[in-house]
């Protein structure tokens, strides 16, 4: 009986691997098909502490300069949790700061549908919830090197948990909002 036991933890765990490569192939041929846009280091208002470390792959057909949808993915220096999904973001106006640097404000309002994991001890598999988020903030334009920009990133965003049916708890608690705030590195 125990033998049996152990037999069926061996295979499972062994079919719970075939499904993480499976995943991580088809991740990797979708971000190929994708326009690289950006590198986000720091809280950002789609993912959250779930991307630490994010990447945005612009979906061109159906975006204009005002209205932006990203395929999204992102986690921890460790990757020990993380998540992908879709972002939308609608930018407003342009406010210029100072016309000789072409430094300049873009207000925005963003929200994002994602699936997020949390890696568990060895013998137990992830946990994956899916989540969604809404955020305010703007974008700041620092400096610009030939074709790549250099922007800070601030604001506020609050987090559903639709897996649990809760929102997703913040430092403060009341009124569960998050602060925002990395620096986007964007071609």
């Amino acid at each position: 009986m125990q033998f049996k036991i152990i037999t069926q933890h061996i295979i499972g765990g062994k079919m719970y691997k075939r499904k993480i490569l499976l995943i991580l192939i088809n991740l990797s041929f979708l971000c190929a098909s994708l326009k690289y846009d950006s590198v986000k280091v720091g809280i950002s208002e789609s993912l959250g502490v779930f991307g630490l470390i994010s990447m945005d792959f612009k979906l061109s057909n159906i975006s204009n300069e005002n209205d932006v949808f990203y395929f999204t993915m992102g986690t921890l220096p460790l990757p020990i949790f993380g998540g992908a999904g879709f972002t939308y973001k609608k930018y407003f106006n342009i406010f210029e700061i100072d016309p000789i640097s072409n430094t300049f404000i873009k207000p925005y309002i963003s929200t994002t549908i994602f699936s997020s994991y949390i890696m568990g001890p060895s013998d137990s598999p992830a946990k994956t919830y899916i989540m969604g988020t809404l955020g305010f903030g703007a974008d700041f334009s620092i400096i610009k090197i030939n074709t790549t920009s250099i922007n800070i990133q601030t604001g506020v965003f609050t987090q559903y948990n639709f897996s649990e049916r809760e929102i997703f708890e913040s430092p403060s608690d009341q009124p569960e909002i998050w602060p925002a705030i990395n620096i986007k590195i964007s071609q």
